[in-house]
């Protein structure tokens, strides 16, 4: 059975007592390093930069690496250097360090075909969320289907804005 020693306080004048002020502060002095500067940045493709072709940018750490990645892949890819400022959190004065690092590659976008995708696919789409979804897929049960994508802008939730963005993501097969 072990035996309970009751609490006992050492000070300063009683044997056994180290200061360890003083060694701590001097262990970690000697251990301290500087924090290294990453390398110089050089341009990346956001249709295809991983995660840490997105950190090797001034400003960007993985949080925002992933976040942008993860953005990127649910719109689809990016048809302008533009876009990555949308990315949520993204401080502007971050955007305009990196924004001379950007460049967009020959990668092609991901379409959505408005005949065929259903409501759930096209909700998860950024640019056209929830409710422009639902009228999608109604305008498209009531008139059997879409003819040509600027059809579109009969419905009313699309006004010259929305248009623009989600034309480069939506196509009709025929």
């Amino acid at each position: 059975c072990a035996q309970l020693l009751p609490y006992v306080r050492i000070t300063a004048g009683e044997k056994g007592y180290k200061d360890t002020r003083k060694t701590r502060r001097r262990e970690y002095d000697s251990s301290f390093t500087r924090y290294r500067k990453k390398a110089p940045p050089s341009l990346i493709d956001i249709n295809t930069a991983d995660t840490l072709g997105w950190q090797s940018l001034p400003g960007i750490g993985p949080g925002f690496a992933r976040r942008i990645v993860a953005f990127r892949n649910r719109l689809g890819g990016f048809y302008e250097v533009a876009q990555v400022s949308e990315c949520y959190g993204l401080p502007d004065s971050v955007f305009q360090k990196i924004q001379p690092f950007l460049q967009i590659g020959n990668g092609s976008l991901k379409k959505l075909d408005l005949n065929l995708t259903d409501e759930k696919s096209l909700a998860a789409h950024p640019y056209i969320r929830y409710k422009l979804a639902h009228l999608i897929v109604q305008y498209r049960t009531i008139h059997a289907g879409f003819r040509a994508v600027s059809e579109l802008r009969k419905l009313p939730l699309v006004d010259e804005i929305i248009y623009r963005k989600i034309e480069h993501y939506i196509e009709l097969k025929q």
